[in-house]
């Protein structure tokens, strides 16, 4: 069998992308979710601003509901619902930069 170095290079990385998905699948490797710290696999991932979900997880804060990509709000790495987002963040900072 005559491989060139094409060939060869395709198989290394073939094995490695193999030794990859073993190692999350047995070890609990890979991306984390933002909300409970679990491995979130591909089928059950939801990203918003740059932070990594399950989509079970990726809910509002304060009310538990179920948030899509448009119709959710985020501050410090926590997640909220527009209205939540209002009340809570828009409203402290509103506060916090009137000067008396």
């Amino acid at each position: 069998m005559n491989h060139n170095n094409f060939d060869v290079v395709n198989m290394a990385k073939e094995e490695n992308e193999l030794f990859q998905t073993v190692f999350t699948v047995l070890l609990g490797g890979g991306e984390k979710c933002g909300v409970c710290g679990k491995s979130v696999y591909a089928a059950e991932r939801q990203e918003a601003g740059k932070i990594i979900y399950h989509k079970l997880c990726f809910k509002c804060s304060e009310c538990k509901m179920s948030l899509k990509l448009n119709n959710y709000a985020q501050a410090d790495k926590v997640l909220y619902c527009k209205k939540h987002y209002q009340e809570i963040v828009v409203a402290k900072n509103t506060q916090s930069t009137n000067v008396y």
